[in-house]
């Protein structure tokens, strides 16, 4: 997902509502998920949008490959961005901004969700950044997760390769 991205599920529907979202598999080309224009205004508050596929080449860097033969347990992969940040102290290095009231009150709400529906992860990957290791306290505290927070400033502002580099170093590691 791009910085700003917003998606809608709905049952069995995930519609883009704003930026673009990239759907990768093994063994397809990477597709472009954006949001396209409203056909016509929504009579709620909210813009109901069709979404366009754009397929792609990857990124040479970038290799899928299929799940082994015999592999029953696929793993799940939650991406969170962190809560709302304050800019109240402009002085302040990006990577040191902190949450504002909104991001406080927020994440926790966030833990309480992955909590309900279940979806309580097994290892945590998150920046080293002030708000992004804020948020990831909060959200464990309320969701109740119990295995491994590992921080890295190497995920700070990281590039899409950065991150699947780090997703891979962990895909043969064992999760008690």
């Amino acid at each position: 997902m791009e910085d700003g991205a917003y998606l809608k599920v709905d049952n069995d529907a995930i519609r883009v509502l704003r930026g673009a979202i990239w759907i990768i598999s093994p063994g397809q080309p990477a597709a472009l998920i954006q949001p396209a224009e409203p056909s016509r205004p929504s009579e709620s508050d909210e813009q109901s949008l069709k979404t366009e596929v754009v397929q792609a080449e990857l990124s040479p860097s970038l290799k899928l490959e299929a799940p082994a033969k015999g592999e029953e347990n696929m793993k799940t992969l939650l991406i969170l961005r962190h809560a709302k940040s304050s800019w109240k102290d402009e002085a302040l290095p990006d990577h040191d901004r902190p949450l504002n009231k909104r991001g406080k009150e927020d994440a926790p709400r966030m833990g309480k969700l992955l909590h309900d529906e279940d979806l309580v992860p097994e290892l945590i990957l998150s920046s080293d950044a002030r708000r992004a290791r804020s948020t990831t306290e909060l959200v464990v505290e309320e969701s109740h997760f119990e295995g491994e927070v590992i921080y890295s400033r190497d995920l700070y502002a990281a590039e899409p390769e950065t991150c699947m580099e780090a997703l891979a170093q962990m895909a043969g590691r064992q999760i008690a």
